[in-house]
């Protein structure tokens, strides 16, 4: 039997190493005390919070006074209908799990890193010495945010603030009705500072009670490689501290610095140019030379072959 094949570390060492550059100039600024801070918010709970980043700046997240997990999108500005950081497509090229170095990478045909997570002071090794070695607090949501109706059929609420009703009201105000009414293309849903893996059986996602691993002042970093909307959801969860039915979740205020460097927005990784046809407008057309690949159309000799059928 072949063994197994790593696609994350194929791609990591084939595609992202090659944006590495990009990533180390932007971390040592930050590690170096060279970026400077041109705006500051604090951002409250139970409503959606929607801003703009632009290209070659840094976007901070700190803990201010008690841990808040936050459910994010993130918009290409100059096409906040159809790109935006993808969740299925960050998890292709790097991770289902975000740790420093890493990109979160738009939808195709677009295809690119939007944003590198620079820094993170969290204790990543105390997460995974108390629940295992898959835990992370940065994370793509592929199971989807908590939503208002999904509230209403769990626990019978009515209204109830959710991350949806959050972060639609965050790209409402920031990029407007049509955007924010858009679900041709559902952004994906990124989570920093909620403790959380994949590691059950079936696979699914468990969050777990924040109590003990963070510290104020904990932050992240990213560097944004565009001119981008982001729109926040402080989790109606909160910190997560109380798991048990019925629990309380606190939820707490955070704030957001949006940095660059002393003399400006920092270097930035250009958009890949790419030669293949959009895929629908290539279907289209009939698929004109198209390849098919590594892989053939089976037969008896293949290895994967079933055998004959009976009688």
């Amino acid at each position: 039997m072949s063994e197994p094949i790593d696609t994350i570390a194929e791609a990591r060492k084939e595609i992202a190493g090659e944006f590495d550059e990009y990533f180390n100039e932007a971390r040592k600024k930050s590690l170096d005390g060279e970026l400077v801070v041109v705006k500051e918010m604090i951002l409250e709970p139970f409503r959606g919070h929607g801003f703009e980043v632009g290209k070659g700046q840094v976007l901070r997240y700190e803990l201010i006074d008690g841990v808040q997990a936050l459910d994010v999108v993130y918009l290409a500005k100059k096409r906040p209908l159809h790109e935006m950081a993808a969740n299925s497509t960050t998890g292709i090229m790097q991770s289902i799990q975000q740790y420093v170095g890493e990109h979160l990478w738009t939808n195709p045909p677009y295809f690119r890193p939007l944003l590198t997570m620079i820094k993170d002071t969290v204790d990543t090794k105390k997460l995974e010495e108390t629940y295992g070695p898959t835990t992370s607090h940065n994370w793509a949501c592929n199971n989807g945010r908590c939503s208002t109706h999904y509230i209403e059929k769990s626990w019978g609420v009515v209204n109830s603030n959710s991350c949806d009703m959050n972060v639609t009201q965050g790209i409402y105000e920031i990029a407007g009705e049509e955007v924010a009414a858009n679900r041709r293309y559902e952004p994906g849903t990124f989570i920093h500072f909620a403790v959380g893996n994949f590691h059950s059986v079936p696979t699914a996602l468990r969050v777990y009670s924040a109590k003990d691993l963070f510290k104020r002042g904990d932050h992240i970093e990213l560097l944004c490689h565009d001119d981008i909307y982001v729109s926040v959801s402080p989790c109606p969860y909160g910190d997560f501290n109380d798991l048990q039915a019925g629990g309380v979740y606190a939820n707490w205020p955070i704030k957001v610095h949006i940095l660059e460097g002393k003399d400006g927005p920092l270097r930035t990784i250009p958009e890949i140019e790419f030669k293949s046809t959009e895929v629908l407008e290539f279907v289209k057309a009939g698929r004109p030379g198209m390849l098919k690949g590594p892989g053939t159309v089976g037969d008896k000799n293949s290895p994967g072959y079933l055998g004959d059928p009976e009688g």
